[in-house]
């Protein structure tokens, strides 16, 4: 009896949730990010025309900036299931197995992860962040199903 119990839980622990899928693009739901991304770009633009008086160096950050924030003019699809954690953006997917994620930590709109293994030098400069605040339960029950236990008991 005890041996059919024990089986039941063991197949209840590996029975992954249903794969998570999420679109985060902060051009269109950044509330204020919206607009104070663009206007910070556009500051550092007209400061460096303004102070160099040159049009090609005002455009030169205006271009730098556009590279920096990459990320908020381009949707970017996030992925939670059985291979890992993955990313799209452009129809370019990557996916970082979850035997590569050494930790995760949640904080109050999404997760921070740690990719390699212990003991590497700089491993807090692997860290990458992945935006979730309106899956933030489905993604804490990945969080437990994958790691044994929830990283944190509560959203910080």
């Amino acid at each position: 009896m005890s041996t059919g119990s024990s089986t039941q839980a063991l197949a209840e622990k590996r029975a992954a949730p249903a794969p998570l899928v999420w679109r985060h693009w902060p051009l269109t739901d950044g509330g204020w990010q919206r607009v104070f991304v663009p206007a910070t770009m556009l500051a550092l633009s007209g400061a460096t025309w303004l102070t160099t008086d040159s049009l090609g160096w005002a455009a030169t950050i205006a271009a730098l900036s556009a590279l920096s924030f990459w990320s908020f003019f381009l949707p970017t699809t996030y992925t939670l299931d059985r291979h890992g954690v993955g990313h799209a953006v452009w129809g370019r997917q990557r996916t970082i197995a979850w035997r590569m994620i050494r930790d995760c930590e949640l904080s109050a709109d999404g997760f921070w992860m740690t990719i390699g293994a212990a003991g590497r030098p700089a491993a807090w400069w692997r860290r990458r962040y992945i935006p979730c605040r309106a899956h933030q339960d489905e993604v804490a029950g990945w969080l437990k199903h994958q790691f044994g236990s929830s990283p944190s008991s509560q959203w910080k």
